[in-house]
């Protein structure tokens, strides 16, 4: 080594320093800071359920008991006005709201007993109540076709009157 040589310095780098201004002041927001709250799909130990099904529709193993209250209830919504080919979306949507919100308010009774989760319970069964209210509670009946009833009955009659042996 002559001595016109400067040997380069290597600066050593603590990965997890964090990083700051030409001042030396910590820049916002730390990208090592662990979250504030579980990521997205995580379920473990959740308070309040009902909340995260609302806003979700995420729901634990353990409480999809509760799909199993409801997984007749849009059926027998679409049903009362006329089946598929006769409701609106709107009207499905509301069905689809009010069916929410029974498996919200369920899960809220049955899994605390505390005065939030039954007040978040009544808010939710007035939400359903407020659905059911705005889809009506007239039955719609199904469009019939008038010619195809005709047809459906002549061939009854024919194949009735057929089966019949002819009295003299």
């Amino acid at each position: 080594m002559s001595a016109g040589e400067v040997l380069a310095v290597a600066e050593v780098v603590d990965p997890r320093a964090r990083p700051r201004d030409g001042k030396g002041k910590f820049l916002r927001g730390n990208p090592n800071a662990r979250r504030a709250r579980s990521l997205r799909g995580n379920m473990n130990r959740v308070r309040f359920p009902w909340r995260v099904y609302w806003r979700r529709r995420a729901i634990a193993h353990a409480d999809r008991w509760a799909l199993r209250l409801v997984e007749d209830y849009i059926p027998q919504l679409v049903a009362d006005k006329g089946g598929e080919q006769e409701i609106t979306a709107a009207e499905r949507r509301l069905a689809e709201l009010a069916a929410a919100a029974r498996v919200c308010w369920a899960l809220a009774l049955t899994r605390h007993t505390d005065a939030t989760a039954r007040i978040e319970a009544a808010k939710f069964m007035q939400v359903e109540r407020g659905c059911l209210k705005d889809l009506g509670t007239v039955r719609r009946p199904k469009a019939l076709d008038l010619s195809g009833y005709v047809e459906g009955r002549s061939r009854a009659e024919d194949s009735t009157s057929s089966a019949r042996p002819e009295q003299p």
